[in-house]
């Protein structure tokens, strides 16, 4: 037996240690938790230098009050083996609740349920760095724990367990109230369960904190949810299976035309029609087209996706199960749900296997995923496999949308050659493939590279055009992203007045849809709060560096969190 494996220690909620199920005495004084917290929840070993200031900045001998306490923490959990030599890290047979909510799954779920704050009702005064990092953590510990939450309401939602759904999804609602995601899918649930009556109480009951705490109104999406219904397995008048065949292939016809109303409006028709494989694939469909397609859907999307896996799975479709895996993943990355995001890319890689035209999907929303967190060698590898896997499989587009992915990487880590090859092969590429309502990306960012090249003329056109695709195709994203540009264009020029309203502009219209992307969220930021510095709006200032910090901590963004001074993040070497 492993040496710890029958010593638990739980940080969600108020500490306290579990051997074989019973309670047993903690290390003594607050400062022996806060070690175990700081080293459970590091990505990598800590110098012992480095706690002892951060957790012992007032000691005489801070190096020995840290020895002391790492006794005390060995002592407590009954290992003499561990926390020694410098640097200190976590032993991996040593059972933490809060690093488990790393995995999926069952356990994960169980822990998400149970989970009370980090280190409930504790401060830590004397240590203004310790605070800091723990007021990140608590917001990055919850909003796993409320990944875990929703991604298990969904799954029972899909496999007609309402009631589940409305348990699962009400503990989430309760950890985060404002959180409107969260809100339609527990009004979802309770639709879903046959109680009407629930859910409209629910939307009002959600409006009216809505306007009390922010001042603003819910989304269509939340009273859409009201109408939500299991879609019955037969249609009430007799049709034909050819009929379902009709339906799935004009559906798909119009989305693929652009037009998203009337396709989604015959995937509906078809879906009571259809049974096992013909009924994942569309689900699949209607699922890719709420996300893809109509803005501020992403969880009604969700819901048939998930029912489109778990069909897909039962009836070994493995290229429509690992579609849908790949749709959810992208959801998530999209909201920064880091947890079920690599579970769901883990489950659809290992489905895809060699397989390139299903992996080069998977491994861009990988990319994607990782350079959203800062992880660039990482993201590039996996962007670069996927353009290799989408250019074998002759998917253009695929290959297109992994080289804007690669060249923001690039962008980001400093390359600025590299970036802007990279966008200009993405910009001819969406030319020539007419692929208009995702030019307006790689435009923007090769904006940036522009105007950190030191070429505003050329900064400016290319912001411009890709402010007025977005505001064309009604992408708030993507609107956001040149908008945003030009207003630090305009600041670059001296214009404050100009440059500020464009900025706040900016972030207005990418916030008017729920289901936005939090990287291009917390990117604009980055100018609102730039602008605000430079044109003296100190107040305005902070309430976008407050926004910002809460923002990337939850969605695990370390650029973004460095940005506002909450945590200094290890860099990597490039590769």
């Amino acid at each position: 037996m492993d040496p710890g494996a029958s010593v638990e220690v739980r940080l969600l909620g108020p500490p306290r240690l579990l051997k074989k199920g019973e309670a047993r005495g903690g290390p003594r004084g607050r400062k022996g938790w806060a070690v175990l917290a700081r080293l459970a929840l590091s990505s990598r070993p800590l110098a012992r230098s480095e706690i002892a200031e951060l957790l012992f900045p007032d000691a005489e001998d801070p190096l020995g009050a840290l020895r002391w306490t790492l006794a005390e923490v060995r002592r407590a959990l009954g290992r003499e083996d561990i926390f020694r030599g410098d640097p200190l890290d976590r032993p991996e047979d040593l059972r933490v609740d809060v690093s488990l909510l790393a995995g999926d799954g069952g356990e994960a779920v169980r822990i998400a349920e149970d989970a009370g704050e980090l280190l409930a009702g504790w401060d830590f005064p004397g240590c203004p760095e310790f605070e800091s990092w723990l007021a990140a953590e608590r917001r990055r510990v919850q909003a796993r724990v409320e990944a875990h939450l929703r991604g298990a309401a969904m799954q029972a939602l899909a496999a007609g367990d309402a009631s589940e759904a409305v348990r699962l999804a009400g503990r989430a609602v309760a950890l985060n109230p404002l959180d409107e995601a969260l809100q339609e899918l527990l009004v979802r649930s309770l639709a879903r369960s046959g109680d009407r009556t629930a859910a409209e109480e629910q939307v009002r009951r959600f409006a009216r904190l809505l306007a009390e705490a922010l001042g603003a109104t819910p989304s269509p999406a939340i009273r859409a949810a009201v109408e939500d219904a299991p879609v019955t397995r037969r249609a009430a008048a007799p049709a034909s299976p050819a009929t379902a065949s009709v339906l799935l292939e004009s559906g798909k016809a119009a989305i693929d035309a652009g037009a998203f109303d009337a396709g989604i409006q015959a995937l509906r028709r078809a879906i009571p029609l259809c049974e096992g494989a013909q009924r994942a694939t569309a689900l699949l469909r209607l699922g890719s087209a709420l996300v893809h397609g109509l803005r501020g859907r992403d969880e009604e999307g969700a819901v048939h996706l998930h029912e489109a896996a778990q069909l897909s799975r039962h009836a070994g479709e493995v290229g429509v199960a690992v579609a849908a895996l790949r749709e959810l993943a992208f959801i998530d990355v999209q909201a920064g749900r880091v947890a079920t995001a690599d579970a769901r890319l883990a489950e659809a890689a290992r489905l895809a296997g060699e397989d390139d035209q299903l992996r080069c999907g998977v491994l861009a929303i990988q990319g994607m995923s990782l350079s959203d967190r800062d992880l660039q060698p990482e993201a590039m590898r996996s962007l670069q496999a996927s353009i290799d896997a989408a250019e074998r499989a002759g998917d253009r587009r695929q290959a297109i949308w992994s080289r804007a992915l690669m060249g923001r990487s690039a962008l980001l880590g400093g390359d600025l050659p590299r970036a802007a090859g990279l966008f200009a092969e993405s910009i001819d590429a969406c030319r020539r493939e007419r692929w208009l309502a995702f030019l307006s990306f790689p435009l923007a960012m090769a904006g940036e590279v522009a105007m950190a090249s030191g070429e505003p003329e050329r900064a400016r056109e290319l912001f411009e055009e890709s402010f007025a695709l977005g505001c064309e195709i009604g992408d708030p994203c993507w609107e956001g992203l040149g908008a945003s540009g030009l207003a630090r264009l305009a600041m670059a020029r001296g214009d404050a007045a100009a440059a500020w309203e464009q900025v706040s502009d900016a972030h207005r219209r990418c916030l008017r849809h729920p289901d936005l992307y939090v990287w291009i969220h917390a990117w604009v930021l980055l100018a609102v709060i730039d602008i605000a510095r430079q044109a003296g709006r100190t107040s305005e200032g902070i309430a976008a560096r407050t926004s910002l910090a809460d923002l990337a901590a939850r969605t695990e963004q370390p650029y973004m969190l460095s940005k506002v001074g909450t945590e200094r993040p290890q860099r990597r070497a490039q590769s």
